[in-house]
């Protein structure tokens, strides 16, 4: 992903859980991260929820390293093939929505349903994804969190 079209944004939703499945509620939002990285740095936002409402939010810069690390585990998420469809179960088992944009512009993104989005019979022609995929998905989501808890 080269910087012409602006910094490297990537959002990560987390949630208690249930997400991707049927339900008249939503799924709680337990935290959720921003990054904007450049090729010197950037920042990252870490907000905690309490009953669906931010509770704390702290905001630091990321070093040269972490921004370079978080270029590098964001191109790795862009590989992995997800749902066309809007909705859906959560097939990386993450309860974790992403989002990775270059600039505005929105590269990849990963958000599985929450609440009354897909019934049950919805999920039978739905996409699934494979353990080696799911694997990686943990992998990188757990990496990029690792480098913005060591930032924050």
């Amino acid at each position: 992903m080269s910087n012409e079209q602006g910094p490297l944004n990537v959002t990560l939703i987390k949630y208690e859980s249930g997400l991707g499945t049927p339900g008249i509620m939503p799924p709680q939002v337990s935290s959720s991260v921003q990054i904007s990285a450049t090729p010197t740095g950037g920042t990252v936002t870490r907000q905690v929820y309490e009953n669906n409402r931010p509770s704390s939010t702290q905001t630091r810069e990321l070093t040269e390293e972490s921004s370079s690390a978080i270029h590098s585990f964001a191109t790795e998420l862009t590989t992995l093939q997800v749902h066309n469809v809007p909705g859906g179960p959560d097939v990386f088992g993450a309860n974790t929505a992403v989002m990775v944009a270059r600039g505005n512009v929105p590269v990849w993104g990963y958000n599985p349903g929450s609440g009354c989005v897909v019934g049950p019979d919805d999920d039978q022609a739905m996409f699934t994804a494979s353990a080696e995929d799911k694997s990686k998905f943990s992998k990188l989501i757990s990496e990029i969190y690792q480098t913005c808890e060591a930032a924050l």
